[in-house]
């Protein structure tokens, strides 16, 4: 009877370790799913409106400023020289447009993923915004200033002309040609979209 007695405490004892064991574990399981849990969502946050480099969109949308910084270090020269104006409708509306593009593509670079100096893609919305801020972004907004505003307040016999500030357009003009800096830049980013091992 003692030693019937004995197993049976030695039993129940195990039985306590056993179920004491599977709480423990269940427990770490539980804790582990919630950190992963938690890292996806970091995850999904860290990439929430993010912009990687070899998106084909982001591609396509490269290639697309592209043509349009092709066709203004073409005609802004010409304008230059010949003193052109573009006050007329056609031509004025068609410069809002490439202005309202280029803006647009400044507004993607603070949501565009890049490749650091190691080959690293940094996914970091801050880095990404204090990178751009630091490098590219004061010659694409001077690059991408409306000369048809100026124009138009010149050749209307505005407040600007008062000043006798028709000579800054051409300087404003000038500006225009930084887009050759982002051509390079944007020549680039399509040479790694379209190869993984360019970067």
């Amino acid at each position: 009877t003692s030693c019937g007695e004995c197993l049976a405490r030695e039993l129940e004892k195990r039985e306590s370790l056993t179920q004491h064991h599977l709480m423990v574990a269940a427990k770490m399981k539980s804790k582990a799913k919630q950190r992963q849990s938690e890292a996806k969502a970091r995850i999904r946050k860290r990439m929430f409106c993010l912009i990687r480099p070899r998106n084909p969109h982001k591609v396509a949308w490269d290639m697309w400023v592209g043509v349009l910084i092709v066709y203004s270090v073409l005609i802004i020269p010409f304008r230059i020289a010949y003193n052109v104006k573009n006050t007329g409708t056609w031509w004025m509306w068609l410069d809002y447009t490439i202005d309202f593009f280029f803006f647009v593509d400044m507004a993607l670079c603070f949501f565009t993923a890049f490749y650091n100096d190691d080959d690293k893609l940094v996914s970091n919305h801050d880095q990404i915004a204090k990178h751009y801020a630091q490098t590219w972004l004061v010659p694409d907004f001077l690059s991408t200033l409306p000369i048809g505003l100026f124009e138009v307040q010149c050749g209307d016999g505005g407040f600007m002309s008062s000043f006798k500030l028709l000579k800054a357009l051409r300087f404003i003009r000038l500006l225009k040609l930084m887009r050759l800096l982002r051509l390079g830049r944007k020549i680039k980013q399509i040479k790694t979209g379209l190869n993984p091992n360019f970067a």
